[in-house]
């Protein structure tokens, strides 16, 4: 007990009210952020208060009444962007009340105020500390257990979550056919390059919406011997549920079910995609699987055989994240620091200013190691799911950075192009290294996931297949994804697959309302 009453009486409320006023709104946000990124909010707001406990104690040359300056001052802080909102309706005389300016003065006001109360001796202000200590400890306690609870349920939802589902993709239909199919020897397996262009339009849509001729592109690639299907789609407007398609190689009404049933969201679809049929065969016929950080995690192979995954990439929640991250701003608005916010802002742009460079590296990144890949030995499934088409757009057409600006459609119609651009100059130069190597013949698609749009992303997509020695006699003008290792799978593999009808999706008002695309190219239909 007497343990107890001692750490009472020590001056500890500046800190649990540092903690709390951090903490109390990281509880109820936690379903829009993660709780880590509250972390250096938190020890800036510790840090704080032990400034201004040394400072309190400099002031009133004690330490009980230093701690209570220092809790007041906290008070005064964390509270003055909420009370500003609550009384910003209100007006006096014809003039805002809360003009920061005004509003700031009274501020000032109460500070002095307190100081002068506290600066009085006064037996009672040892008294107070216990009180207060037990007070803000309650406070403190509360969303800090809320804030635990989340986040081990969470942990455990997902832990299950993932047993759940890797428990149900064979019961789904997600397993090896390795056992149905009869290849040729390990010295004549073609290595397997899967490129995925996300948002990659096929070239009537970007020539009708966006105003770019992409024929050279296609004229070269026809040149090296790939089939383009002139009228091409995707089978799903969304990464995920598209992925899982052509991985699988059915639709996902059939192997995702339980998903479906519990109106999961689309992108849970990307367990489907990254345990999904024709990995698990290609790797047990003896395939090394390559893969590429995208900044998706439902939808990155990170578990490969190689990843790639670029050095330094920004995290909002790391506490060396340049600028203000998005918590730390909602904190700001609702502080003292509400009246110079758009300093702060203009502060937080400059900083994260990275956050751009940050995309426009792992697009370097990518395209510099996928390069590297054809002299790593065979065979190999290259799973490349590349970002260069894909919003935000950080580089002209010759690669160098650039930033267009997204509210304003000029800019983001011609970010789109001259990233297609780059892209086809980094894909020639690819496509000349894979077909270069010596030994089998490789295997290469080239294919968007989905199109790109303002009002949907479309399933009008680029799509290019290299298959050697006769496959392009497969392949057809409205070929679509769910069939294209069907294809692969028979023609060098020595399956007998056949083909699926082809369907393409778009989405309806509910979450799996799936109603056929209609092709808008009259005549593709």
């Amino acid at each position: 007990m007497k343990t107890i009453n001692r750490l009472l009486a020590l001056p500890l409320h500046p800190f649990l009210f540092a903690s709390y006023a951090v903490l109390f709104p990281l509880s109820n946000n936690l379903t829009e952020i993660k709780p880590a990124i509250g972390l250096r909010a938190l020890l800036v707001s510790l840090l704080a208060a032990l400034i201004l406990l040394l400072l309190g104690r400099l002031v009133c040359g004690d330490w009980t009444r230093g701690a209570l300056l220092a809790t007041w001052g906290l008070v005064l802080f964390f509270s003055y962007g909420h009370i500003h909102i609550l009384l910003s309706q209100f007006t006096l005389q014809g003039i805002w009340f809360t003009r920061h300016r005004v509003f700031m003065v009274l501020w000032g006001v109460l500070f002095l105020g307190g100081l002068l109360l506290v600066k009085k001796k006064n037996e009672r202000s040892q008294q107070w500390t216990p009180a207060l200590n037990l007070i803000m400890l309650a406070l403190t306690v509360i969303p800090a257990v809320q804030i635990g609870t989340y986040s081990y349920g969470q942990y455990r939802q997902t832990a299950n979550q993932n047993q759940r589902l890797l428990a149900t993709l064979q019961a789904d239909g997600i397993h090896s056919i390795a056992g149905q199919l009869k290849p040729p020897g390990k010295a004549d397996l073609p290595d397997v390059y899967y490129i995925i262009m996300d948002s990659y339009s096929r070239s009537d849509i970007l020539q009708a919406k966006y105003g770019y001729d992409n024929q050279s592109f296609l004229d070269f690639l026809q040149n090296k011997g790939f089939y383009i299907p002139q009228c091409s789609r995707s089978n799903f407007p969304k990464t995920a549920l598209s992925l899982s398609t052509s991985l699988n190689m059915d639709y996902p009404q059939n192997f995702g079910k339980e998903l479906i049933a519990a109106n999961q969201p689309h992108d849970d679809f990307g367990v489907y995609a990254r345990h999904s049929t024709v990995r698990q065969t290609l790797h047990d016929l003896g395939y090394q699987v390559i893969a590429f950080k995208t900044g998706f995690s439902m939808i990155d192979f990170s578990d490969a055989d190689i990843y790639y995954n670029p050095p330094n990439q920004l995290n909002e929640a790391s506490l060396l994240f340049p600028g203000i991250n998005s918590f730390e701003g909602m904190l700001v608005e609702t502080s003292l620091l509400t009246p110079f916010q758009a300093q702060i802002d203009a502060y937080s742009l400059r900083a994260t200013h990275n956050k751009w460079t940050d995309h426009f590296n792992l697009r370097q990144y990518s395209f510099e190691k996928l390069k590297d890949v054809p002299a790593l030995p065979g065979p190999k499934f290259v799973f490349a799911h590349l970002m260069a088409t894909h919003p935000p757009f950080v580089m002209d057409a010759q690669g160098n950075f650039h930033i267009y600006p997204a509210e304003l459609e000029t800019d983001i119609r011609d970010g789109y192009v001259n990233s297609i651009e780059y892209a086809n100059l980094q894909l020639e130069t690819l496509i000349e290294q894979i077909l270069a190597r010596p030994g089998p013949k490789p295997v290469i698609i080239i294919q968007g996931d989905h199109g790109f749009g303002d009002s949907g992303a479309g399933t009008q997509i680029m799509n290019a297949y290299y298959l050697p020695d006769g496959g392009e006699t497969r392949l057809y003008p409205t070929i679509t994804p769910v069939n294209t290792f069907r294809v692969v799978f028979d023609q060098y593999f020595g399956g007998n697959l056949n083909l699926l009808p082809d369907q393409s999706y778009e989405l309806g008002e509910q979450l799996y309302d799936f109603k056929p695309d209609i092709d808008p190219n009259s005549a593709c239909r």
